[in-house]
């Protein structure tokens, strides 16, 4: 069946209708991904290619899916400590990072996994590495944490090449990069830094933010860097922070007290997922579950997903795709349909129509009457832009005229 949404319709000047927001999350479907004891999970930027690897006390595999979850296959890498992915938006190159400090990348979906020159470190020196990418997959940031001994490494070509940054030697839990991988956040928590910092100038330097003292164990950044978010774990659980203007100022969310593991964010920012892993000991034991926002994380709401163990969480650029893993379990994915608003912008003789890039195939259409339907397909193809995640297509003013813009689904 041929179904039509006048989904952000617009005229040459100005948007005429603003989508109505769907759910965020919140119906979870098991994938056939086998369980294990996943530690973390990433996708490409409109949901399809995931990749998951395996870890915790026990070495494990790293899987992979091209098609959002459905089937899953055994990738040619190493058995290992696997505490780490991050995807390209195409999701074509992917790099992991293992407790020791090891950084492998794949330029191939993750079939096949070449280990990079970055630093090799024996236990105790560095463990549980957290690992971040740029959106095209060249701009890498990696850091470990173990005690007060490990740095952040950067490299800007893929992983072929490391240097240390100028960042202290600290517990580091999570990176986050901005799409163009010139903003990255870091998060620490130990006894002596347990704060998060953030570099505007692709790693070489970074300056600690107003964020308050916890434990973090988590940071997600929107594709332009300028919306973070943070959330905590420890014996007496931890909160969720949000900061709408890069790092300057952090604000407490609605979001409950507890052991949050994992956070991921849409490429706007709007649309947030946060996973928490259940405990058996202190104020808040119990087991953990999924909660998401889809207000910049003023407000929470907790899915409709199973109580356990939850590692690690991973979004789509739309936030309309997500998948999250279990410790010790399986995998799921949440799917809802996307609503993608339609923005225009004069450039010159040219107006320029842009959307995020979204998780199901939509066809962008015109018309120069919205009283009629003869929608036609535009026939130039929209182009990514990797600094914003957003698909655009340019049209010269003289061939406009009257018409009108929208996505079908």
């Amino acid at each position: 069946m041929n179904r039509r949404y006048p989904l952000g319709a617009v005229f040459v000047s100005a948007s005429l209708f603003t989508p109505v927001e769907t759910a965020v999350g919140q119906n979870w479907t098991l994938t056939s991904a086998p369980s294990n004891s996943w530690t973390s999970v990433a996708c490409s930027a409109d949901g399809t290619k995931l990749a998951a690897v395996a870890g915790g006390y026990y070495a494990g595999p790293i899987y992979i899916s091209t098609n959002s979850g459905g089937i899953w296959s055994l990738a040619v890498a190493p058995v290992t400590y696997w505490s780490s992915v991050a995807s390209s938006a195409d999701g074509t190159k992917l790099a992991a990072a293992t407790i020791y400090g090891s950084i492998y990348t794949s330029t191939d979906s993750g079939s096949t996994w070449n280990q990079t020159s970055a630093p090799f470190m024996i236990w105790p020196f560095v463990s549980s590495s957290s690992v971040a990418s740029s959106s095209d997959g060249t701009e890498l940031v990696s850091a470990g944490s173990y005690s007060n001994s490990t740095g952040i490494y950067i490299s800007a070509d893929s992983g072929a090449n490391w240097r240390l940054t100028s960042a202290p030697l600290a517990f580091w839990n999570s990176l986050a990069s901005s799409a163009d991988g010139s903003r990255l956040a870091a998060a620490g928590g130990n006894y002596n830094l347990s704060s998060i910092y953030l570099s505007t100038d692709s790693g070489f330097t970074w300056t600690p933010t107003s964020a308050p003292t916890q434990y973090w164990s988590s940071v997600a950044s929107s594709a332009d860097g300028t919306k973070l978010v943070a959330v905590a774990r420890g014996y007496y659980g931890g909160p969720i922070y949000r900061s709408s203007n890069s790092g300057g100022t952090w604000s407490l969310t609605g979001a409950p007290v507890t052991n949050w593991s994992s956070v991921a964010s849409s490429a706007d920012g709007t649309k947030l997922v946060a996973v928490a892993y259940g405990q058996s000991y202190g104020v808040y034991a119990g087991a953990g579950g999924i909660y998401s926002s889809s207000d910049s994380g003023m407000t929470w709401t907790l899915n409709n997903a199973p109580l356990t163990n939850w590692t690690s969480v991973a979004s789509s650029a739309d936030g309309s795709a997500v998948v999250a893993a279990v410790g010790g379990g399986g995998i799921y994915v949440s799917r809802s349909i996307p609503t993608p608003d339609l923005s225009i912008i004069r450039s010159g003789t040219n107006i320029r129509i842009s959307w995020i890039i979204p998780s199901l195939n939509f066809v962008f259409e015109e018309n120069t009457d919205l009283t009629t339907t003869n929608w036609k397909d535009v026939t130039m193809p929209p182009v990514l832009n990797p600094t914003n995640l957003q698909n655009q297509v340019i049209v010269p003013i003289a061939t406009v005229g009257s018409r009108f813009y929208r996505l079908k689904l």
